[in-house]
């Protein structure tokens, strides 16, 4: 014997499965919905997310501190989301806080740091900075 389900509590899941596939469609259209999808680095003229001034100083911190040879140096100049890089965290689009303590950065402080004029706090502790 087969033993089916309620034919009104058939029906409710039914209706859910449909809602489910409709909202999951709609969403994968809708531009702008999903999060902000990463794109290769360029230069900060390009990108949208961060203020220009806020990500150029980071870029000269970067490159000014061998950037290329921190401890961890996730996303830094790989994607257009600055707000993703390691280390950063952001309130809307300028940089909140950054932190980088003990992560090998070597070099000059550039001027460009002065650009940070909204920042929380900048954590270079441990580093071995100069400038």
């Amino acid at each position: 014997m087969v033993i089916l389900p309620s034919s009104s509590g058939y029906q409710r899941y039914r209706v859910q499965l449909l809602l489910l596939a409709v909202l999951l469609i709609v969403t994968a259209f809708t531009p702008g919905f999903a999060a902000q999808s990463r794109a290769p680095f360029v230069s900060c003229a390009l990108v949208t997310s961060m203020e220009f001034d806020d990500c150029t100083a980071l870029v000269a911190l970067y490159n000014s501190t061998n950037g290329a040879a921190w401890t961890t140096n996730t996303d830094w100049l790989v994607t257009d989301l600055p707000c993703t890089w390691f280390g950063v965290t952001c309130l809307g689009n300028r940089l909140q806080n950054l932190n980088l303590t003990g992560n090998n950065l070597v070099g000059t402080l550039p001027a460009e740091i002065g650009n940070f004029d909204l920042a929380f706090s900048i954590n270079l502790a441990n580093n071995n900075l100069t400038g």
